[in-house]
């Protein structure tokens, strides 16, 4: 009896500790999209900041995803502030992870004036409808909605008004490698 109880303990203490970590999300990204202060921007050379980044990021992951990274051989620069290109590549990851049932790719790619960086998942994609609409904030899709996945519907929304500080843009398509979502950030170019 008392292993049970021990047994049910130690699930309602994952339980607390589950919910405990997504409220720590929620206030996190409240902070983050309320902020409002100018970038400390300084150049950086994109590939090797995303070699240096997915090698911690994936350390940090329970499960052992697929997580490619393909780019060019030539330098890649970028004018950005690195904890705001941290908070972008993070919460992009995590969203893809949240919905992809293994493989994620990411891709880097320079042209002319801009950098064009995709995140590539395996999962069920973004509807045509939604794909505005998921970079609002508190928006969520309706097969997002349960609970299981821990999304905030901040994480998208952080993203998009981030990449807009540095006059870039972001899309949602369908991926035309994975067949999931493509998310496509496109940002000015620090070489040109």
């Amino acid at each position: 009896e008392s292993e049970e109880l021990a047994d049910a303990d130690q699930r309602m203490a994952d339980i607390i500790q589950q919910h405990s970590q997504r409220m720590n999300a929620i206030i996190e990204n409240v902070i983050q999209i309320s902020r409002r202060q100018p970038p400390q921007a300084q150049k950086l050379e994109l590939n090797e900041w995303l070699e240096t980044y997915l090698q911690d990021y994936s350390t940090t992951l329970r499960a052992k995803p697929q997580i490619t990274l393909s780019q060019t051989d030539d330098p890649i620069e970028v004018s950005f502030d690195p904890e705001h290109l941290r908070r972008i590549i993070s919460n992009l990851l995590d969203n893809a992870l949240r919905h992809a049932p293994g493989t994620v790719a990411i891709s880097v790619q320079e042209q002319g004036p801009v950098v064009v960086l995709h995140v590539d998942d395996d999962g069920d994609g973004i509807a045509p409808e939604d794909r505005q609409r998921i970079f609002e904030r508190f928006a969520r899709t309706d097969d997002a909605r349960a609970r299981h996945l821990g999304g905030t519907g901040l994480g998208l929304a952080i993203v998009a008004d981030l990449i807009g500080r540095y006059d870039g843009e972001i899309t949602a398509e369908d991926s035309p490698i994975l067949g999931g979502a493509r998310f496509t950030v496109t940002l000015p170019n620090a070489r040109t």
